[in-house]
């Protein structure tokens, strides 16, 4: 295949993602906000009795909002309002990775998109792809290896 044919097929292919990654913002800023707040919501008194779930509720809102300031911004302050400490938080943060969980990132598309050799893709379901070993192997290593630092005085 001709390779600048490839270089115009490719930035095409970047632009579609653009503009529906941008539409993709705009409908989780209208209809996720509602979702999230009775989720986070929901997730505060289970968080308070055990405050692991801060971590989940991290990884599922980055994961349904795609956006780590998102999911920081709603769950971080229940964990200060539970007394957590900063290096308890702070280790817990890893979590938001999640927002490679579902392939909806343009970065991952563009991923997909501009392998060649077949190895990065995403596949028949939606959580079939790529990316979703290294998310949930990170997430876990990371929260879990934080935990443990934390807890050093």
């Amino acid at each position: 295949m001709n390779t600048a044919l490839i270089v115009v097929q490719g930035l095409m292919v970047l632009a579609l993602i653009a503009v529906g990654v941008h539409f993709k913002g705009m409908a989780i800023g209208l209809f996720g906000a509602v979702g999230v707040l009775l989720f986070v919501g929901g997730l505060g008194e289970l968080a308070r009795q055990t405050p692991i779930m801060i971590a989940f509720a991290l990884f599922a809102v980055a994961a349904m909002t795609t956006s780590q300031s998102s999911a920081t911004f709603s769950n971080i302050p229940i964990g200060i309002a539970l007394g957590l400490s900063p290096a308890t938080l702070a280790a817990m943060w890893p979590a938001v990775v999640a927002v490679f969980l579902l392939p909806t990132n343009g970065s991952q598309i563009a991923t997909v998109e501009l392998d060649h050799t077949g190895s990065t893709r995403i596949g028949a379901a939606v959580i079939n792809h790529s990316f979703l070993l290294p998310v949930l192997i990170f997430s876990v290593v990371s929260v879990g290896c934080g935990l443990l630092i934390a807890t050093v005085k």
